[in-house]
C-alpha cells in the first residue's frame, strides 16, 4: 500500500461564551447635573532658568477651567453636581521683566490671540480663549533676557479685567522668578 504525502490541516475554532456574572455592591452611573460659574486657574515656568544674559527665555503658561464635584446618595443612584460651565473670551496678561524684550507668542488650538513684534514691556495680552469645564490651554511666550546678571520676576494673570465670573478669583495669578547669569 503506498501512501501519498500527508498535509498537515490545522483548524482553528474560537469559542466565545458570555456569563452574567452579579456584581454585589456597585452602585449604577451617577448622574450629572452642571451648574455655577466657572474657575479660571493659571500656572507659569520658565525655561531655561537660569538664563544667560540676552539669550532666549521661554515662560509657559497653563490656564485652565477647573470644575468641582460633589456626590450625595439617592434612592435609585447618586447625584453629582459638577460645578464649572465653559469660559469664554479668556484674557492672560504676562509681565515683561525690566531689560527684556518680548518677541512673540504661542499658543494651542483654544482661540487665544496673542501680540506680534518686539515689545519692551511692561506686559503683554492675549484674548479671546475659550475653555470647556476641566479643560486646559498652554500660551508659551518667548523673550530676550536682560543684558545684566540678576533675578527678574514675570507674572501671569488669567483674567485680569476680572470679566468673568468666577467661583474662585484667589487662583487667577501665578509668578515665576529667574536667574539671569553672566556668560563664562
Amino acid at each position: 500500500m503506498r501512501f501519498g504525502s500527508l498535509k498537515r490541516v490545522g483548524v482553528s475554532v474560537m469559542l466565545a461564551v458570555a456569563v452574567a456574572v452579579p456584581v454585589v455592591g456597585v452602585q449604577p452611573a451617577a448622574a450629572f447635573v452642571s451648574n455655577g460659574p466657572p474657575d479660571l486657574t493659571v500656572h507659569m515656568s520658565a525655561s531655561p532658568n537660569p538664563v544667560l544674559e540676552s539669550y532666549a527665555l521661554t515662560y509657559t503658561v497653563l490656564v485652565g477651567n477647573v470644575s468641582t464635584e460633589s456626590c450625595r446618595p439617592s434612592s435609585s443612584e447618586p447625584i453629582c453636581l459638577q460645578s464649572g460651565r465653559p469660559a469664554g473670551n479668556v484674557a492672560v496678561t504676562v509681565t515683561i521683566p525690566s531689560g527684556a524684550m518680548y518677541y512673540w507668542a504661542e499658543t494651542d488650538y483654544h482661540g487665544f490671540t496673542c501680540p506680534t513684534g518686539l515689545s519692551s514691556g511692561p506686559s503683554v495680552t492675549c484674548t479671546g480663549g475659550y475653555l470647556r469645564v476641566d479643560d486646559w490651554a498652554t500660551l508659551t511666550f518667548t523673550l530676550r533676557a536682560p543684558p545684566t546678571a540678576g533675578t527678574i520676576n514675570a507674572t501671569a494673570t488669567v483674567d485680569p479685567g476680572n470679566l468673568v465670573v468666577e467661583r474662585n478669583e484667589n487662583n487667577n495669578v501665578a509668578t515665576v522668578s529667574t536667574a539671569v547669569i553672566a556668560p563664562q
